[in-house]
């Protein structure tokens, strides 16, 4: 049973909050304006349908390959309505990926709770769940989120191919790797690796995996940052004593 982070009194009107964080930096809306442990949660962006939050949870079921259909998660949708006053979505649908520079709206953390109207510290504050958001979709006057919880059934290991020779499946299939090159993780690279260091094994370097007599793999996904002149040399690993 889920106890509540603070007693009601007498005025007793619930509050439901939503957080959305990403990267450290957290957003904070409110059915209403509240102040909490000194950060302002903001009333007047979330959408509210005849004097109510209209936050509408569906099941989700989790397909297993070959094995039916296995649990199910909890998915929510809510809406932002279309609001100036909120650094999060002052331009509106302008703020989010694809627009320019906008912030990716997509596996952003998401937090629903509520507290009392009478609640002053965030410490009061009962989360319900937390959620990642899985889509979103905007009309002329409001923008829609749609979030599930977190399953681990969604998620995979990272690096998820490995070389292999067995059968062609355009990331992995090396059929000339060395013996000793089977198996092994293919690097996800991200960040700028090249910084002009010279210096092998540093901050500035990823490792690469010999699949052919002069062939070298660097990560098993394109790579947006092109390499400049004389930053793309391979250096050959010393074992270790």
């Amino acid at each position: 049973m889920r106890t509540l982070g603070m007693t009601a009194t007498n005025d007793n009107n619930i509050v439901w909050l939503v957080k959305i964080t990403r990267a450290g930096t957290s957003w904070r809306f409110a059915t209403e304006n509240i102040t909490l442990s000194s950060n302002v949660w903001d009333g007047e962006a979330l959408g509210i349908n005849d004097n109510r939050f209209s936050l509408n949870e569906v099941g989700k079921r989790i397909n297993i390959p070959g094995g039916g259909t296995m649990g199910e998660i909890s998915t929510v949708t809510f809406t932002f309505s279309r609001y100036t006053d909120n650094t999060f979505i002052n331009t509106f649908f302008n703020e989010f990926y694809p627009a320019t520079a906008g912030l990716v709206l997509v596996a952003m953390d998401v937090e629903v709770g509520l507290i009392w109207d009478t609640g002053t510290t965030e410490s009061q504050i009962t989360w319900l769940h937390k959620y990642n958001i899985e889509e979103y979709q905007y009309n002329d006057s409001q923008i829609n989120l749609v979030c599930s919880e977190f399953s681990d059934f969604e998620f995979f290991n990272l690096p998820y191919y490995r070389v292999q020779d067995e059968y062609d499946n355009g990331v992995s299939y090396y059929p000339d790797a060395p013996k000793d090159a089977i198996s092994k993780n293919i690097p996800i690279v991200y960040g700028k690796p090249f910084q002009g260091v010279t210096t092998p094994y540093t901050e500035n370097f990823t490792p690469t995996i010999r699949v052919g007599d002069k062939k070298f793999l660097i990560a098993s996904h394109e790579c947006y940052n092109s390499f400049s002149p004389g930053d793309d040399r391979a250096f050959e690993e010393i074992p270790e004593y």
